[in-house]
């Protein structure tokens, strides 16, 4: 139970830090032009 549970907070860290760098990124294009 503790393992899954685990799972499921690194899973829900890995899609919002993934999801911050496409922003970041895209932020990032919109500066340069």
């Amino acid at each position: 139970m503790l393992d899954l549970l685990l799972f499921l907070i690194l899973l829900f860290l890995y899609v919002v830090v993934i999801s911050f760098i496409s922003h970041c990124n895209r932020e990032l294009e919109e500066f340069r032009n």
